[in-house]
């Protein structure tokens, strides 16, 4: 089977750490030769990342002082992973935005939603240099 991907984007804000490895959320353009994301808007909208997940495994960066910012231009190699898992209604609205809604808290942490998570697991990041967003 093959399990790899390539992909070449731009940083977003939103990087963080978790059990020792790196995330962060990667805005990647289309190629001019893929249909255009659907914004479900007016379609004369400018393109529109998708975004994807990079996790970062510590030991790829090996006690490196490598620091990721928002708006770098990389290209990541790695392959996908996944998980799958259970979420309460409970820890859904603890996150979510609304913050208005009321619940029975009881019932919200009776009700489980089966969810699953993807993400690029690195094996190789390059730098790339910087330039418009425009001009790919």
């Amino acid at each position: 089977m093959l399990n790899q991907t390539h992909v070449e984007g731009y940083i977003t804000k939103k990087i963080w750490q978790y059990g020792g490895d790196t995330f962060f959320r990667l805005a990647v353009y289309r190629d001019p030769d893929l249909p255009r994301k659907e914004t479900g808007r007016n379609s004369n909208d400018r393109d529109k990342p998708d975004y994807v997940t990079v996790k970062v495994p510590a030991s790829l960066l090996a006690g490196l002082p490598v620091q990721f910012t928002s708006g770098q231009r990389i290209q990541v190699h790695g392959w996908l992973e996944s998980r799958e898992y259970e979420s309460t209604l409970a820890e859904f609205l603890k996150d979510a935005r609304e913050s208005e809604l009321k619940v029975d808290p009881a019932q919200a942490k009776r009700i489980v939603a089966h969810r699953s998570s993807t993400w690029i697991t690195a094996a190789r990041i390059v730098s790339m240099p910087s330039q418009g967003r425009n001009k790919r």
